[in-house]
């Protein structure tokens, strides 16, 4: 039995595009309640205030890979996202030990503007965080955390989050 699909193309995009994730939001996974638009793939959150995570720019990504195994069908795609946020400091020590606690529903900002489900049914969890004082005076003193969830799809677009941020 073959797999067929519909397949549409891909026009050329003459828009400006910028790489780069602009800043991070999160909550509570278990407070939020996602929906997804048929046919367009848009994602609508609510019910959950989202933190704001800000960082300087060249510092944070998000990153979608896809791993397939054709002998057993499966098929998933692991979501990361990795930031860093400068100066080791109490309070940042404090948010980072509550994200590793955490089960989070995260939105990613990138540098275009466009806003980034990683996932809708499962939560995104730490899955590395670091410290570090540097060596020379010009290298980072900075925390860094990698978020991770594997997923059933790529990232869903995110309509808006007016009204969810504290």
């Amino acid at each position: 039995m073959s797999c067929t699909q519909s397949l549409n193309g891909i026009a050329k995009d003459c828009a400006p595009n910028m790489g780069g994730v602009k800043r991070i939001y999160a909550g509570n996974f278990s407070e939020a309640t996602v929906s997804i638009a048929e046919g367009t793939g848009i994602a609508t959150i609510t019910g959950v205030m989202l933190k704001r995570y800000d960082f300087p720019r060249g510092v944070a990504s998000m990153t979608s890979t896809a791993t397939i195994d054709n002998t057993t069908g499966a098929k998933y795609y692991t979501t990361e996202v990795v930031a860093q946020f400068n100066r080791m400091e109490a309070t940042k020590r404090l948010e980072i030990m509550a994200l590793l606690a955490a089960d989070t529903i995260v939105v990613v900002e990138d540098e275009n503007g466009k806003l980034w489900l990683p996932d809708d049914k499962n939560p995104m969890n730490v899955s590395a965080s670091d410290g570090a004082t540097g060596t020379a005076v010009g290298d980072a003193n900075k925390y860094g955390v990698t978020l991770q969830v594997l997923s059933a799809s790529l990232p869903y677009e995110v309509a808006s989050i007016d009204g969810l941020v504290e």
